[in-house]
């Protein structure tokens, strides 16, 4: 949905994500190394990018990001997705920081850039996640963002929830 949310936390700030943007987030996907770690691990073309960035942008309830680092304009991307008014709560993912920039702690202050956008923009009481068990490194960062597995939605993902502050309305 096009939007104007944005936030940050330490180096990392979250802007609304452009078609440019968007198209930068693919080509990292698409890379074998990053595929993987995505529910859905086929490659995606430039026009199918473009066509759903298109379909993106007037999708009410799906916000997404391009992850910036202070030093440097665009190091990946992130959303809050399926938003859901009524009982404040959202699905979290996509998230992909550039390789050159792991183990920085870039994916963590980008989990939580993102739960203060969802919490404080959003109004939301809730975060939930899907991630693949074998995706070690971003188990690891959810759970030191504070979110508890919850159940396995299929099999080898794993669903996460964050539970955020219940007293806004």
């Amino acid at each position: 949905m096009k939007h104007t949310y944005s936030g940050s936390y330490g180096s990392i700030r979250l802007i609304p994500m452009s078609l440019e943007q968007s198209q930068e987030y693919r080509q990292m996907r698409n890379k074998p190394e990053n595929r993987d770690y995505f529910i859905n691990t086929g490659e995606i073309s430039q026009e199918e990018q473009a066509a759903w960035y298109r379909e993106y942008v007037n999708r009410p309830g799906d916000y997404l990001f391009a992850v910036c680092h202070k030093s440097v304009y665009f190091i990946g991307g992130c959303g809050i997705y399926h938003v859901n008014e009524t009982y404040r709560e959202a699905e979290f993912g996509r998230i992909l920081i550039d390789k050159r920039w792991s183990g920085k702690g870039c994916g963590y202050r980008t989990v939580m850039a993102a739960c203060g956008i969802a919490e404080m923009n959003l109004k939301l009481k809730r975060l939930v996640l899907h991630v693949r068990e074998e995706n070690i490194p971003a188990f690891k960062i959810y759970k030191k963002a504070g979110f508890a597995v919850i159940g396995n939605s299929r099999e080898g993902i794993l669903e996460m929830e964050k539970k955020l502050c219940c007293d806004r309305k």
